[in-house]
């Protein structure tokens, strides 16, 4: 099989302890990055992006027994020498709003247009937990792998 310039490659969790998961790649440069995407991601942006992050739903068939949906929600895409927090974070952001789409079933319009009173609504706040737990993992993945040194 092809070398894909894959470093590192794991699982994330939203909420950890809960079964819907995106997977983290880590590849060796930018170009081996794109040329994945540009393969294997439904909504690829181009290679101006700097990292990527799509969401999919995949249907599971089982033979004799209902189908599901694949806990599997979507995937993270970095190369080595631009894997900074910001970015990553950014990414991070993108899955959980992917995340709060899938759980609450219904479209993020306009964040925060539930309370206008100053303090955080619950979709904001579903946002912001998945974000930092979904950093969190990957930061510790990170240090762990020596990606981050």
């Amino acid at each position: 099989m092809k070398d894909l310039g894959i470093v590192a490659s794991f699982k994330v969790f939203p909420r950890m302890g809960k079964p819907l998961y995106l997977t983290v790649q880590v590849f060796k440069t930018r170009r081996l990055m794109h040329g994945y995407c540009r393969r294997y991601c439904t909504h690829y942006m181009g290679a101006k992006t700097t990292a990527v992050c799509h969401s999919f739903k995949r249907l599971e068939i089982r033979p004799g027994k209902r189908d599901r949906v694949h806990p599997e929600i979507g995937s993270m895409h970095f190369y080595l020498n631009r894997v900074d927090p910001s970015i990553v974070v950014h990414e991070c952001s993108h899955a959980a709003i992917f995340w709060v789409r899938r759980v609450e079933r219904k479209e993020i319009i306009k964040i925060g247009d539930e309370s206008d009173n100053g303090y955080a609504t619950g979709v904001e706040e579903s946002i912001c937990l998945a974000t930092g737990d979904l950093f969190y993992q990957i930061n510790k993945e990170f240090w762990k792998r020596g990606i981050w040194k």
